[in-house]
């Protein structure tokens, strides 16, 4: 039986094949709401991708000043990597401002 938390494909930055759809999306939402945090693209670059046996892609982005990722899938959902001994899974976000919460915070630490 399949764990559907653990991908069964990856795709990274080497292999030129970009995709910013998911971050874009992502921060149009996250800007129409103004008590959310801002999320500007360009603060990420595009890492890889994990492909879900049932049809899931997500998408790994890293913050440039934090280095903490966000993981979003096609359709909007956040969630966080958790490293196993089995290669890892990935478990859903509560809402998208824990998601975006996560990796900036630690950029106001790391200034401070």
């Amino acid at each position: 039986m399949n764990d559907p938390t653990m991908p069964v494909n990856h795709r990274f930055d080497h292999d030129r094949s970009t995709d910013w759809r998911a971050l874009e999306q992502f921060a149009a939402v996250m800007g129409r709401h103004p008590d959310l945090p801002t999320v500007d693209p360009d603060d990420f670059m595009w890492m890889g991708a994990a492909t879900f046996a049932d049809g899931r892609v997500v998408h790994a982005y890293k913050h440039c000043d934090t280095r903490r990722y966000l993981h979003l899938d096609e359709a909007g959902h956040a969630y966080r990597y958790q490293a196993t001994a089995n290669g890892g899974r990935y478990l859903s976000m509560e809402t998208p401002a824990a998601a975006i919460s996560h990796v900036i915070e630690s950029r106001s630490r790391a200034i401070s």
